[in-house]
């Protein structure tokens, strides 16, 4: 499954989802000239993303927050952050196993890096996430200060990142009719 979103108001919920082997896993943008997009709103919790190569999820100019969710096998960086995108992400696990889709550059759990497409950064805040396997973030917009706040727009609850994370949603992400998260 991908999932491509740009231009329009859009308040959106993905959970309870396994993206396996994907190109692209959720690309909440178009490019870094729809300043419209700065009213996408996205909230990502209790997904599966594995073997993709990128972006699960990418987003410029809106706001993303990316809770309880086991990311593992991708190819450059696992979320990305651009154009003053704000990313809250809470409590996920990210293991950088390689893969024959991983290429030989470093590989980054988190990244609000400018590219040559993207030449403002992005700002997370991260908090009680797992990195496994030398799993690493990389930008300068790390800055709580920066960023929304989810509780704002609605309550959740947040589970430790933790092998009984990895176990829960390998048995119900995708598979369950209403897992009850």
């Amino acid at each position: 499954m991908s999932l491509y979103l740009s231009g329009r108001e859009l308040l959106m919920l993905l959970l309870d989802g396994v993206f396996n082997n994907t190109l692209t896993g959720s690309e909440m943008c178009w490019n870094q000239s729809h300043k419209k997009d700065t009213v996408i709103r996205a909230t990502f919790h209790h997904n599966i993303y594995r073997g993709g190569v990128a972006r699960a999820p990418k987003l410029r100019f809106g706001k993303l927050h990316f809770y309880n969710n086991y990311v593992k096998e991708w190819g450059w960086s696992a979320i990305e952050l651009h154009e003053n995108a704000q990313g809250v992400i809470e409590n996920n696990i990210f293991d950088k196993k390689r893969t024959e889709n991983t290429p030989d550059e470093e590989l980054f759990a988190i990244s609000t890096d400018t590219t040559q497409w993207d030449t403002v950064n992005g700002f997370v805040c991260e908090t009680g996430n797992k990195y496994l396997n030398d799993a690493v973030i990389s930008g300068e917009g790390y800055n709580c200060d920066k960023v929304f706040n989810p509780s704002i727009y609605y309550s959740y609850v947040k589970v430790i990142a933790d092998d009984d994370l990895i176990k829960d949603l390998t048995e119900k992400s995708g598979r369950v009719e209403n897992p009850q998260w």
